[in-house]
């Protein structure tokens, strides 16, 4: 985990106890649900959409966050997604590269090692 990365925004989220640094021209959108488990997408704002479709949500985000209560988590069953998986204590979060091209692949790494866990 590494100091902030200059000319990025910084995401802090104090209730689930974690911090995260994005391009600072990008957005963050979210999903969250009343048990505080959810999504956190984080995307240029053309593909940072999030559309339901027969009860399914479908976003064209590059990189995705999911918050799982620590009491219903369950290891991905997807390796390919090959997850970054960490733990505040009250939550797990796994950030997974979403995109199939490699354009925000330097982005996503830098991403990950931005992420701290606070209290």
């Amino acid at each position: 985990m590494s100091d902030l990365i200059v000319g990025w925004k910084v995401y802090t989220d104090i209730e689930r106890g974690f911090q995260i640094s994005y391009p600072s021209g990008w957005v963050v959108d979210q999903n969250i649900m009343a048990d505080g488990s959810g999504n956190k997408f984080f995307c240029p704002p053309e593909l940072c959409k999030i559309i339901t479709l027969d009860g399914t949500l479908q976003s064209l985000a590059p990189i995705m966050l999911f918050i799982t209560d620590s009491s219903g988590f369950e290891m991905p069953s997807n390796p390919e997604r090959k997850p970054i998986l960490f733990n505040s204590g009250k939550y797990y979060y796994e950030l997974i590269y979403a995109s199939h091209e490699s354009t925000y692949q330097n982005i996503y790494e830098k991403m990950k090692e931005s992420v701290k866990i606070i209290k």
